[in-house]
């Protein structure tokens, strides 16, 4: 077997994989192989009719000829890990990317950042990028750039980078954190961040698409319309990856989130809750808002854990809605000209309302009922007596 010319990758990559797949567009894939080459590839049918995708970062196997420049994916080997946003897969080390300025820092955005990293089960480290537009004693949010960097490394327990794409020394710091930790990297964060500016400032043979930060909006546009991982000097393998504004935490859930906070957790281990199933939000005896209101735990933190943990309660609430439905089977409406057929689930009679016709059957026949009824009583006859041809009662 050739020995692999890239030693982060040839640590990373399973003695049973062919290569990892480096980007993917329009249904091609680049996969970097064991002996260091890139080869173009495309999925095979058949992982196509088990609905096998695949994903950046995937570890894969080929087939064809190895020194052709096109092959075909025949095998996804099992994933070590994924980020679900930025999706990709097999990456050990998550740089989330927040602006200090150019937008303006927002603190509910950086923890919604940390908390979805946290809880796909990464320690994530954060960058303040843009950093060289901060006056020395300008606070945003009621903090300075230190005292926000302060509260992350000593109480979140999280590494934090300063960088400016103009700042010779700062980039040469990142550069060497990056080298620093073994893995390969991803950048996460929202539009406008500037990851695709610091990773040109990194490498200048990236020439990675920028756009300016929209003023009227106060935010940025999705330069990167794809993830790709990308080769750094010194052998950094980072993947450069759209940004995005919205997480989705409706699949998680509700007890989880507090994991997405390690000072919490540090809490937990010296006080406890009252109760056992307490959700740290408005409950008696919680340990977490004591915390809160006596200054251990920053407030901000705590706003934003409740907002994320409502959205897993009402992921969870609406999963146990639609779980009580039966489904009783299904059919497919035609398929008309320029539209798709589409598939309609049929309900447990039982769960369904009522259709219009019905409602309307149901109240002339209650009508005619109650009419009957006044006629008995002006005849003096009892309920009791036989006065229906038939069965008497009402599905109302």
């Amino acid at each position: 077997m050739p020995t692999f010319s890239h030693p982060v990758l040839s640590s990373a990559l399973p003695a049973t994989s062919d290569g990892m797949v480096m980007t993917y567009f329009s249904d091609f894939y680049t996969v970097k192989r064991r002996d260091g080459t890139r080869v173009t590839c495309k999925r095979k049918a058949l992982l196509k009719k088990q609905g096998i995708s695949i994903t950046v970062g995937d570890f894969v196997n080929l087939e064809g000829n190895p020194t052709d420049e096109t092959a075909w994916i025949k095998e996804v080997l099992p994933q070590t890990s994924y980020l679900g946003k930025p999706k990709i897969a097999n990456v050990q080390q998550v740089l989330v990317v927040v602006p200090w300025q150019s937008p303006e820092f927002s603190s509910r955005q950086a923890d919604r950042l940390l908390t979805k990293v946290m809880l796909a089960g990464f320690t994530p480290h954060l960058a303040f990028t843009k950093i060289d537009l901060a006056t020395e004693a300008e606070h945003i949010e009621g903090k300075t750039l230190e005292q926000w960097e302060d509260y992350y490394r000593e109480h979140v327990g999280i590494e934090v980078l300063h960088s400016s794409i103009y700042d010779v020394d700062r980039l040469a710091s990142v550069r060497t954190f990056l080298a620093q930790h073994a893995g390969i990297w991803v950048l996460a964060g929202v539009s406008g961040a500037g990851k695709s500016s610091l990773l040109n400032a990194l490498d200048e043979r990236f020439h990675l698409k920028v756009n300016e930060v929209s003023e009227k909006l106060g935010r940025g546009t999705h330069t990167t319309r794809h993830t790709e991982i990308l080769e750094m000097q010194g052998g950094i393998l980072i993947a450069d990856a759209p940004g995005f504004s919205q997480l989705d935490f409706s699949t998680h859930l509700p007890p989880e989130i507090v994991h997405g906070f390690p000072e919490f957790i540090n809490v937990l281990h010296e006080s406890r809750c009252e109760y056992e199933d307490c959700l740290h939000h408005n409950e008696l005896g919680c340990a977490i808002k004591a915390a809160v209101e006596e200054g251990t735990l920053l407030d901000s933190r705590h706003v934003h854990y409740v907002e994320i943990m409502l959205e897993a309660k009402e992921g969870e609430d609406t999963a146990l809605a639609m779980s009580n439905k039966k489904e009783t089977g299904g059919t497919k409406r035609g398929n008309q000209k320029g539209r798709k057929s589409v598939s309609v689930v049929r309900l447990n009679p039982e769960l369904r309302d009522k259709n219009r016709k019905t409602s309307k059957q149901d109240l002339k026949q209650l009508e005619q009922y109650i009419h009957q009824q006044q006629r008995l009583e002006q005849d003096g006859l009892d309920d009791d007596d036989e006065f229906l041809d038939g069965d008497s009662s009402l599905d109302v």
